[in-house]
């Protein structure tokens, strides 16, 4: 196995767990508010934040294992060099944006941990720069993947792997 299968199955459990926690979270807030008219301190801060970090946690996975959403109701209609070259330009396409994205958070994500940048008041501050540098870092294991499945598929085509 791929060490970057390991690390996107390893951090896939790691969203599920937090996705378990943010239910645990959404429930006590839910029983507070109903029961006792007191919600959970900074249980929106943490929701908020947490929806984020879970989506690019996962997104890596999605992409390695190919559960990432693809349209692809026509390629078997098509020659099969044609819809090679859909496939490869469509991971090579993925893996650019998401490459950008990835560059595009740096400075945020510096800036963030620079300044000691926070979201909420009050009660609960929950500083952004881990948000951004889930980001960076979700961003980068899924160009990884991208690029992998994109040398992977065109391989698998090559007329000497046929």
């Amino acid at each position: 196995m791929k060490p970057i299968f390991y690390i996107n199955r390893v951090l896939m459990g790691l969203s599920a767990f937090w996705s378990f926690f943010l239910a645990v979270i959404i429930t006590v807030d839910v029983v507070g508010r109903g029961l006792f008219n007191s919600p959970l301190t900074g249980s929106l801060e943490i929701i908020v934040n947490s929806i984020v970090v879970i989506a690019f946690l996962q997104l890596g996975y999605a992409v390695g294992s190919g559960s990432m959403l693809r349209a692809d109701f026509i390629l078997h209609l098509l020659p099969r060099r044609l819809t090679l070259f859909l496939d490869v330009t469509g991971l090579v396409i993925g893996a650019i944006i998401f490459g950008l994205l990835c560059y595009a958070v740096i400075d945020p994500t510096i800036s963030a941990y620079r300044s000691g940048d926070y979201e909420g008041e009050g009660a609960m501050r929950v500083p952004t720069w881990p948000i951004y540098a889930t980001i960076f870092f979700g961003s980068l294991l899924t160009t990884i993947n991208y690029i992998l499945l994109a040398f992977d598929r065109y391989a698998s085509e090559r007329p000497d792997h046929v």
